[in-house]
């Protein structure tokens, strides 16, 4: 949500983005019309089929344990999102060997959508896929993936604030080590993914160095904004601004 926010402030001109947040919307794919800028949101690989033109994917990928947890989490917080979520309670172990949860970043970056595909065969074309992408951010990384995916977006606009903080995650206790151990299994392959993803973002880093000293800088105006931010938003509600 984060991300998306800077997206939206970075293209305010009618038609130049293009949000894919649902199913429906994947499926229905975009207008491939000339204003359009970017594409974004939560889709699989081969979106880039509903335009012409030359496709550059960039992404962030998450540690899978950390991943499967939060999004386990968020399917509690909303799940009419889900059209194949269970009536029942799952436990995080049941959620992780099913649809919204098993082995997630690798189909996506695969692209491959046959549930019952061989999990090798996704991890492999996920791999080859991952290996094009022009950028590569790491979610624990976050800033300094923004600063090197908005160079090469050529994004000015870059603070921002942290949002989407689940109402689950608030209350639920972290997983023991034994599920951690049992999820680390069931994950095995988003977890070769992310480590390849670790080695791709470490060469972005090398070839950005002047970015990684900006970084400290960086997040010193970001934490000013994050505080100042909230109170600029209520000004311009009040008089009018924004709504």
């Amino acid at each position: 949500m984060s991300l998306q926010h800077l997206a939206r402030r970075r293209y305010k001109a009618p038609g130049s983005l293009e949000l894919i947040y649902t199913l429906e919307k994947h499926k229905e794919g975009f207008e491939d019309r000339p204003e359009l800028q970017t594409v974004m949101g939560h889709f699989r690989y081969g979106i880039h089929r509903f335009s012409k033109r030359p496709a550059h994917y960039f992404t962030y990928l998450r540690n899978p344990i950390d991943h499967v947890i939060s999004h386990y989490q968020y399917t509690k917080d909303f799940p009419e999102k889900f059209e194949f979520l269970p009536k029942e309670s799952q436990s995080i172990i049941d959620f992780a060997k099913g649809p919204y949860g098993n082995n997630l970043q690798s189909r996506f970056v695969s692209g491959i959508t046959k549930h019952d595909t061989d999990l090798q065969v996704i991890l492999e074309t996920a791999k080859a896929n991952l290996n094009q992408f022009e950028v590569v951010g790491i979610t624990e990384e976050f800033d300094l993936s923004l600063l090197i995916m908005a160079k090469a977006l050529n994004w000015n606009t870059l603070y921002y604030t942290r949002m989407n903080d689940g109402k689950t995650k608030k209350k639920e206790p972290y997983p023991s080590p034994e599920v951690i151990q049992e999820l680390e299994e069931i994950l095995k392959y988003d977890i070769e993914l992310y480590k390849l993803g670790l080695q791709i973002f470490e060469k972005q880093k090398q070839a950005n160095l002047d970015l990684v000293k900006k970084l400290p800088q960086f997040q010193r105006m970001n934490s000013y904004f994050q505080q100042l931010n909230p109170t600029y938003i209520k000004f311009k509600k009040v008089f009018g601004l924004v709504k």
